[in-house]
């Protein structure tokens, strides 16, 4: 996938509100969306309005990672709510290993993990991850 085939799915079922958005003909921004051709191009400002308008910032992150063979994590809203935010936030990392565990338990088992387990065991990892790089933020705000 190019970035121009992203933007062409980002844009394609929202095109006539789109082209009003951003102040073009409807048809003018079809030929910048397509792929195919050679004459129509759409620039890196135009980009950013159809990123914004479909609030893919998200799905761009997504796309720029796995050219380079990397994930996004989306973090949980972090609440500063003085120490117990910080301990709360530690809590909830020990909750997710022990929902880890527990899965990869379950799923080993009987001494294989077939791909339905390897999903569930997948999502328990992005979610101690997302808590730990959590926890990371919320500790360095509390750094003088």
């Amino acid at each position: 996938m190019t970035i121009r085939h992203l933007a062409h799915q980002l844009a394609q079922h929202r095109i006539g509100d789109l082209a009003l958005f951003m102040g073009k003909d409807t048809q003018v921004l079809r030929n910048k969306l397509n792929f195919n051709s050679d004459s129509a191009h759409l620039y890196v400002q135009e980009f950013e309005q159809i990123v914004d308008f479909t609030d893919a910032n998200f799905a761009v992150a997504e796309y720029f990672a796995a050219k380079c063979n990397a994930v996004v994590f989306q973090l949980p809203a972090i609440q500063d709510d003085g120490d117990m935010s910080l301990l709360d936030s530690y809590m909830q990392i020990m909750k997710e290993m022990g929902d880890l565990a527990a899965e990869f338990q379950k799923a080993y088992a009987d001494g294989s993990i077939d791909r339905k387990e390897f999903t569930r065991i997948a999502n328990e990892v992005t979610g101690v991850q997302a808590r730990l790089l959590a926890f990371q933020s919320t500790v360095e705000s509390k750094v003088v």
